[in-house]
């Protein structure tokens, strides 16, 4: 599915990240998807943030994924389910915390 000049396969990303005081447990980070379009779910744990790439499938061809993609048109209940705990550490104040948890992707 990806030409002579790419060497991944196609995906897509999404990137939360937190204020500096708030610490993400990054060993009990969870992502997981019930469905077979999605094949791979990895978490790229950083400083303050946490990187989600989902991988579209998992054939090396068009003809492939899209059998993949057709099989589930018609069924519900497609979910990609993501938890990130985390901590705020030092704070005695709820004001002291500065900062809004992002997403982008």
């Amino acid at each position: 599915m990806f030409g002579k000049t790419e060497s991944t396969f196609p995906n897509a990303t999404y990137t939360i990240t937190f204020p500096e005081k708030i610490k993400v447990d990054t060993d009990k980070v969870v992502a997981k998807s019930n469905t077979s379009t999605v094949s791979k779910i990895e978490v790229d744990a950083q400083e303050h943030s946490v990187k989600f790439t989902f991988n579209l499938g998992s054939w090396n061809d068009y003809e492939g994924f899209f059998k993949l993609v057709e099989s589930e048109l018609d069924s519900t209940g497609k979910t990609i389910y993501i938890s990130i705990p985390y901590t705020i550490e030092g704070i005695h104040n709820p004001s002291d915390i500065s900062g809004i948890i992002t997403g982008f992707g």
